[in-house]
């Protein structure tokens, strides 16, 4: 079975739910393999909560069996936080359950090397959350000043 996921996490976000439903469920039309159909969180932030923690995401994590698949159109739809993506790795690797992101293709998460480069993935997200935020917050206080 494949489960398709994506996120956003404000309004403005440079990719809207309608647009990963759309990459998504194309690529898992041709992929051929019986789809389960798309999961979308609207409003999840990808740094400040796990995936099994969004509405959508543990809808997913409740369904999945060995052979699955979650495809998302990229790995920070699914995490912006390292401390979130490592474990969530390890467990999908122990279920058996594969994943697949549009951007970057399927994560091999039997390989440690693999597992490795997706939490440094993971780690570089984590930052531009974080940098993200503080824009954010400079461009507040500067509004308050005025």
């Amino acid at each position: 079975m494949i489960y398709g996921y994506g996120r956003v996490s404000t309004a403005n976000q440079g990719t809207s739910l309608d647009a990963q439903d759309e990459r998504v469920r194309e690529f898992c039309e041709k992929f051929g393999e019986q789809f389960a159909g798309m999961y979308l969180d609207d409003a999840a932030s990808g740094y400040t909560t796990d995936l099994k923690d969004r509405p959508k995401g543990r809808l997913i994590w409740e369904k999945l069996r060995p052979g699955d698949m979650i495809v998302a159109s990229s790995q920070d739809r699914m995490f912006r936080n390292v401390r979130f993506a490592a474990p969530t790795w390890e467990q999908l690797a122990v279920l058996g359950v594969r994943v697949f992101f549009l951007d970057s293709g399927e994560a091999d998460l039997t390989s440690r090397r693999s597992r490795r480069d997706m939490n440094l993935r993971a780690l570089f997200d984590e930052d531009a959350s974080i940098a993200a935020s503080e824009k954010a917050k400079r461009g507040w206080d500067e509004a308050e000043r005025q």
